[in-house]
């Protein structure tokens, strides 16, 4: 039986736009965050449990901020297909015009699990970044098809990519 995928509390995007000129960088997990806690996922668009997944790890506003997971509470699940869409509303993630990473994304548990991970403007129209795993998972956007290099975007999806035949 495939464990289901539990995200950490954070999304983050590096380059953030309109970041208050108070707001103190921080180190996560070894990755600096120049803009400090407001670099972290502002708000749940959307999410989409896939099945089993239990009382203690559906709910998505855990993936809002900082990462506080502490062992029995601070995560959310996204199960077997299932997907979650969180909102950069203080800022956006902007490419970076090098190599350095762009998004980050904190999963916990013992087993890395892959995802599907797709950055939008809109909460529509969506740019596929590919299959990804990792603990955390960063990535560099820049240079990624579909991306336009100083372009705001506001959403980041995570999709579960499960193992064929347990989709």
């Amino acid at each position: 039986m495939r464990r289901l995928g539990l995200i950490g509390t954070a999304l983050a995007a590096m380059m953030t736009l309109s970041a208050s000129a108070s707001a103190a960088p921080i180190t996560v997990q070894g990755i600096l965050f120049p803009q400090g806690v407001e670099s972290f996922a502002d708000a749940v668009f959307s999410y989409t449990p896939g099945p089993l997944v239990g009382p203690n790890w559906n709910d998505p506003t855990v993936a809002i901020g900082l990462p506080d997971y502490n062992g029995t509470t601070g995560a959310v699940a996204l199960g077997l297909g299932g997907s979650l869409v969180v909102q950069f509303t203080n800022n956006s993630l902007t490419t970076s015009g090098d190599s350095t990473a762009d998004l980050h994304v904190f999963e916990i548990g013992g087993q890395v699990e892959a995802f599907k991970l797709e950055i939008s403007t809109n909460g529509i129209l969506w740019i596929d970044l590919g299959i990804v795993s990792g603990q955390p998972t960063s990535v560099d956007i820049d240079g990624k098809a579909g991306v336009v290099a100083g372009t705001q975007y506001s959403f980041v999806r995570l999709t579960d990519a499960a193992p064929d035949g347990l989709s």
